[in-house]
């Protein structure tokens, strides 16, 4: 999931100057909670 949640978030940033930066933020924030609880954070 580290990995996984990693390279999205590179992704992610390549993609802030779009319109989908808000869309993206959202995405990553769910990402970084299913990591977190995978982490049992």
């Amino acid at each position: 999931m580290r990995l996984t949640y990693r390279q999205f978030n590179h992704i992610g940033l390549k993609r802030l100057n779009n319109e989908d930066a808000a869309g993206i933020v959202e995405i990553d924030k769910g990402l970084l909670s299913v990591v977190c609880d995978g982490l049992g954070g």
